[in-house]
């Protein structure tokens, strides 16, 4: 049955491909992959996980190479430290049915450093060194709120790029 559910995800990729604008079919794999991580995890199947980061991975250099749209006009150096964020959330998710103690914080230190970036993309000049040191102080608030000495860290941490930022 493995085969099929491969062949499956191969004969979806290769009709968004065929089907959808040039710009949208990076987005279309990623939100595929989606799907497969989602339908692997609630199956408790991994070859869908595995089908899965593969698609996400071909997604991720479709919107990365071919996109002449809105994504060509953004360095490829930030956008690529996003999706790294999100491959390792869609790991953490594979193995948050572990429990992991760690999970936690690791998921708060990819989740930032997926924000970063992404608020660096969307917002002007202007704002971006604000919203990193609302982020870095949400950090620390939340740290001493949980009492987890982790997030106080993650927030000194981003008051680090903030810095930089206005210099």
């Amino acid at each position: 049955t493995e085969v099929f559910s491969y062949a499956a995800s191969v004969l979806i990729v290769l009709v968004l491909g065929a089907e959808c604008p040039r710009d949208y079919i990076g987005v279309a794999w990623l939100a595929f992959a989606v799907v497969l991580l989602e339908t692997g995890l609630r199956l408790r199947r991994t070859e869908f996980r595995f089908q899965a980061y593969g698609v996400f991975a071909l997604g991720a250099w479709a919107v990365l190479v071919m996109h002449s749209g809105a994504f060509a006009k953004y360095p490829p150096a930030p956008v690529s430290i996003s999706f790294f964020a999100v491959a390792v959330c869609a790991w953490l998710f594979t193995v948050r049915t572990m429990s992991l103690p760690i999970s936690r914080d690791v998921t708060a230190e990819v989740g930032t450093l997926f924000m970063l970036p992404t608020i660096w993309l969307v917002l002007r000049d202007a704002a971006v060194a604000l919203c990193w040191t609302a982020l870095a102080v949400a950090w620390v608030e939340l740290g001493f709120y949980l009492s987890r000495p982790s997030f106080r860290l993650l927030g000194q941490a981003v008051t680090v790029p903030a810095v930089v930022f206005v210099l």
